[in-house]
C-alpha cells in the first residue's frame, strides 16, 4: 500500500478526532468504537483500492462515514453518548434470535411423531412450528436488510458480521444438506470428497459477501 505511513497517521488523526468527542464514555466501550471504526475504515480503503491506496482513497472513505462530531456525547456529564454514537444494529439481532427455531423443528421432526413434547407441553409446538418454518426465510431477509441499514448509517450502525452471517446462514446449511443428500448414496468416500470441497466454498461465500457489504457505496448507488 503506497503512503502507507501517511494513511495510517491520517485514520489515526480522525480516531484521536473521534476520540475526543466520545468525551467521559467509559474506557472500555470508547475503545470497542474506536476499533470497530478502525476496522470499517481500513476494510472499506482496502475494497476501494486494494493494496494500493492513496491519501485521495482514504479522504473519500472518511467522506461518506459520520464525521467526527457526530459522536459527541451529549454534555450532561454522565459520561453517556448522543444518539448519534455507534450503536449496534437491532435487525441482525433478531436474526440471530430466529436462528434456532429452523434447526429445533428439524430435529423435533425426526424425533418420533411431529410433536416431541408430552400432552402437557403440546403448545410449545404450535410455537415453534410456525417459527421453525419462517425461520430461513425470515433470518435471510432480515440480514439482507441488515447489511443495506448498516452500509447506508455510515458508520452509525455496527454489526456488519452478524448481519452477514445471517443472511448467507441458511442458503449455506439449506444446500449443503441438499446436496449432502445426493452425495451421501454414493458411499463414504463421495460424501468425504463433497465435505472437503464444500467447507473452502462456503468460506470463500462469506469472504465475497463479506466484502461486497463493506465496500463503500458508490455516489447515487442505493444501500
Amino acid at each position: 500500500m503506497t503512503d502507507e505511513k501517511e494513511i495510517r497517521n491520517a485514520i489515526g488523526r480522525y480516531l484521536e478526532k473521534i476520540a475526543a468527542e466520545l468525551g467521559d464514555v467509559p474506557a472500555q466501550d470508547k475503545d470497542a468504537i474506536l476499533t470497530d471504526v478502525e476496522a470499517h475504515i481500513y476494510e472499506a480503503l482496502k475494497q476501494r483500492a486494494g493494496e494500493d491506496a492513496t491519501l485521495g482513497d482514504l479522504e473519500a472513505v472518511l467522506a461518506q462515514m459520520a464525521p467526527p462530531s457526530s459522536y459527541a456525547t451529549n454534555g450532561a456529564g454522565d459520561g453517556c453518548a448522543a444518539e448519534t454514537r455507534p450503536r449496534f444494529a437491532k435487525l441482525p439481532i433478531i436474526a440471530a434470535c430466529l436462528a434456532p427455531f429452523g434447526f429445533i423443528m428439524i430435529l423435533s421432526g425426526m424425533s418420533n411423531g411431529m410433536n416431541p413434547w408430552p400432552a402437557s407441553a403440546s403448545w410449545i409446538w404450535y410455537i415453534v412450528l410456525p417459527l421453525g418454518v419462517a425461520s430461513p426465510f425470515a433470518v435471510t431477509v432480515l440480514g439482507f436488510l441488515s447489511i443495506s441499514k448498516i452500509r447506508a448509517s455510515k458508520g452509525r450502525l455496527i454489526g456488519m458480521p452478524l448481519a452477514v452471517a445471517a443472511t448467507i446462514f441458511y442458503p449455506i446449511v439449506i444446500s449443503n444438506a441438499a446436496l449432502a443428500a445426493v452425495f451421501e448414496p454414493m458411499g463414504r468416500r463421495a460424501l468425504a470428497i463433497f465435505i472437503v470441497i464444500m467447507i473452502p466454498c462456503d468460506i470463500a461465500l462469506a469472504i465475497y459477501v463479506r466484502r461486497r457489504a463493506t465496500r463503500p457505496l458508490k455516489p447515487g448507488e442505493f444501500a
